[in-house]
């Protein structure tokens, strides 16, 4: 009689078809904010964005709504506060009205339809503000320790001038529901944020004065079985019912030079950190490193969910790029 075949585990499957980078090198190509959130958040997690690991399945919801708002809001702000439309939208994903999918359409409907309320609510604002640059990549070197040089890398919303010279950075978040109170609260110990004060202080020689998030609600409307149209006359009405800052809101936030100073250090640990951590991938595998189960059931859904609980590669790609969101 045949043996009966192993039903393969989870670790199984990663084992056999995850292999860390071995080209990946820290000074080379750099780490991420984003690649060291994900190491706190799981191992796991990390490991397998490292390696390349993407998901196929399409992206909506409010990760593809921000992907298409931080869009809009780049042009606005890189052409002198010119609008941009839906038609332009489709041009740069090189899409037409025959090509695009119906989630996408309905994103980019819902964003080309709030987009003139945004313009209008903080045009006075805007112009006073003397914009350095919108949307940009940086690649930065740092001193992890005096021996131990690595690459901060990322993509900045954009930074400006205020009335007296000084230097921002503008964040862009977009957000299903605000709670101001909250969001004012973490925004004070923000990684994403103090991270990016400080590769741009070292990126240009000059002190960063403070941040401002720019924070947009997604509304809420579906397209259903309406026409286009339709939908966008529906956002449209939906918008102009309710008060500018339930959709829009700003924060201004400055961080003191003793808090940049400890950020410095703690961010130089938690490099070294995360170096011994990949030298133990690479040696032993993914055995070597743990699957936080927590992460599994947070706010939002990881990304390597299935690949974790399926015990299958199924459903995704695998690309040489650890870093593909910087080449959008």
């Amino acid at each position: 009689m045949p043996k009966k075949a192993k039903k393969s585990t989870s670790q199984d499957v990663k084992d056999t078809t995850v292999i860390p980078l071995k080209s990946y090198s820290m000074k080379e190509h750099g780490v991420t904010q984003s690649l060291l959130i994900s190491y706190l958040t799981c191992r796991m997690q990390a490991a397998l964005s490292l390696c390349g690991w993407k998901s196929e399945g399409e992206d909506v919801g409010v990760t593809k709504f921000g992907t298409v708002m931080h869009w809009f809001l780049s042009q606005y702000y890189s052409t002198g506060l010119q609008i941009p439309t839906y038609e332009q939208y489709l041009e740069h994903i090189g899409r037409d009205e025959h090509t695009i999918t119906t989630a996408e359409a309905d994103i980019a409907f819902l964003v080309s339809a709030q987009f003139p309320a945004y313009a209008a609510y903080y045009r006075t604002m805007d112009r006073r503000l003397n914009i350095v640059e919108a949307e940009s990549s940086f690649e930065v070197p740092y001193m992890a320790t005096p021996q131990h040089e690595v690459c901060l890398r990322g993509k900045r919303d954009g930074l400006y001038r205020d009335g007296k010279g000084r230097l921002w950075l503008m964040e862009h978040k977009s957000v299903s529901n605000l709670d101001e109170g909250r969001k004012s609260m973490q925004l004070n110990f923000c990684f994403q944020t103090l991270f990016y004060i400080l590769a741009t202080e070292f990126d240009l020689g000059e002190e960063v004065a403070g941040v401002l998030y720019n924070i947009v609600r997604r509304p809420g409307n579906r397209r259903g079985k309406g026409t286009t149209e339709a939908f966008r006359k529906r956002v449209v009405e939906t918008i102009k019912g309710h008060e500018p800052e339930y959709y829009f809101a700003r924060f201004e936030v400055v961080y003191t030079p003793k808090q940049k100073r400890e950020f410095n250090r703690r961010l130089g640990r938690l490099v070294m950190e995360f170096k011994l951590w990949l030298e133990g991938l690479r040696a032993n595998g993914l055995k070597a490193t743990i699957q936080n189960d927590l992460a599994c059931d947070a706010r939002w859904i990881c990304e390597y969910l299935p690949m974790c609980g399926e015990c299958s590669t199924e459903g995704y790609k695998r690309t040489n790029n650890p870093f593909p969101e910087l080449d959008n």
